[in-house]
């Protein structure tokens, strides 16, 4: 008897639908003006939609980045941090919570609805931008095995890693819209080719109709080919960029094409935590202004 085959498509086709129950629900609670509730509704959707995908030793929440000087990013819909070695520094009444910078592996925008006049592509550049320069967190190095355990070879010995990115706990970020509404993408063309990749999403989602990536591209006799996507745009060489192209892909049949955007955000999502290791949190780094003391030596 032949093996039965799991219908994972029909799966991944059941979560965009629970994500698109919540979009309606969120437009039932809209018309009430209970704008907080609206949202929330869709981002609690798409965050327990994707907790489920992601194994127990990563946690999904939202809130805010902390650093060691207790400088504190604006608030994130999507955070997914250390479940294992880094404790939530604090959680508010309403359940927004304070992660230590160097617990998390990524982070997200969320939204409902996309509208061209609202600039949500605008404001996260400005989010990242901030996170990058005022914040600080240490690059963990690639002679790190663990969050525990790192090499020291002394003098004279090398060793290769076939990672080329220059450290191992690079930031994931991206946007996801589940109704592209107005979306064109001459809306955010000229921002994608004059910001810095370094500040841009890894990836923008528009759930019910493409994705956004940055990939190679092939030019021959005026007709061009599509290569390989790049999940790290910023770490592109310098020599090589010209080569890459930001894209709008269109995947699989109009019926199963929401379905298929979210398997390339889970893959790509996965494929980072997989490959990315981040440190322990030195708790006492953060609280070290608290024991501030005045001494006296005895004997």
């Amino acid at each position: 008897m032949e093996l039965p085959k799991l219908e994972i498509l029909s799966i991944l086709q059941q979560d965009v639908e629970e994500i698109f129950s919540s979009r309606q629900k969120s437009k039932v609670l809209h018309k009430t003006k209970d704008i907080d509730a609206s949202g929330d509704e869709v981002e609690n959707s798409v965050r327990r939609v994707i907790r489920r995908k992601l194994p127990l030793k990563y946690y999904v929440s939202q809130g805010h980045i902390v650093d060691k000087k207790l400088k504190t990013s604006s608030q994130l819909d999507l955070i997914i941090a250390d479940n294992t070695g880094s404790p939530v520094l604090f959680t508010s009444e309403n359940g927004t919570e304070y992660f230590p910078f160097e617990s998390i592996y990524s982070f997200a925008e969320i939204k409902s609805t996309y509208y061209a006049n609202k600039k949500y592509v605008e404001s996260f550049i400005n989010s990242t931008t901030k996170i990058y320069e005022e914040l600080n967190r240490d690059e963990t190095p690639h002679n790190q095995l663990s969050q525990d355990i790192g090499l020291n070879f002394g003098y004279g010995i090398n060793f290769t890693v076939q990672d080329t990115r220059p450290y191992k706990n690079p930031l994931f970020k991206f946007i996801l819209f589940v109704d592209s509404n107005d979306f064109k993408i001459n809306n955010i063309k000229d921002l994608l080719i004059k910001t810095d990749d370094k500040y841009l999403p890894n990836f923008i989602c528009l759930l019910d109709q493409g994705m956004i990536v940055k990939a190679k591209v092939f030019i021959e006799n005026n007709k061009s080919t599509l290569g390989s996507i790049e999940l790290f745009p910023q770490f592109i060489k310098t020599e090589n960029k010209k080569e890459y192209k930001w894209v709008y892909l269109e995947f699989s049949t109009i019926e199963n094409r929401a379905a298929a955007n979210f398997a390339f955000l889970i893959f790509a999502l996965n494929t980072h935590l997989k490959n990315c290791l981040v440190l322990k949190p030195v708790l006492l780094k953060y609280f070290d202004g608290i024991f501030t003391h005045k001494g006296e030596i005895i004997g």
